[in-house]
């Protein structure tokens, strides 16, 4: 078989991202997709982190671009929506890491017990 055939071959074992997701997401996607044995539960919790993570750095756009807050028509300082939605997806990405386990660092490795 050639190196070809083989590099296609072991392109198709992994699923590709979703559409819709950012460059940085999609990146992020093969990278665990490439490291972690998923199932297909998996892969959804997967596409849905990456979602709520681009949805967090959308809000940032806004929130950096007109801050964090606004006046209101009474002259009272409110929090931007943005920053909800983007405080809510934060923790829901988490959230997500966590259910995939993908926040813990590997176990190191055990040396023997003395008897």
């Amino acid at each position: 078989m050639s190196v070809d055939a083989i590099s296609i071959r072991q392109m198709a074992e992994f699923p590709p991202p979703p559409k819709g997701l950012s460059s940085g997401m999609k990146t992020w996607w093969d990278e665990i997709v490439r490291t972690y044995e998923l199932e297909t539960h998996h892969l959804r919790l997967l596409q849905r982190a990456a979602e709520t993570w681009d949805l967090a750095e959308a809000a940032l756009k806004v929130i950096r671009k007109r801050g964090a807050s606004y006046e209101d028509r009474f002259g009272q300082p409110r929090e931007r929506p943005e920053a909800t939605t983007w405080r809510a997806n934060v923790t829901l990405f988490k959230s997500l890491l966590r259910e995939l386990q993908l926040d813990a660092a590997p176990e190191p490795p055990r040396s023997p017990r003395l008897k």
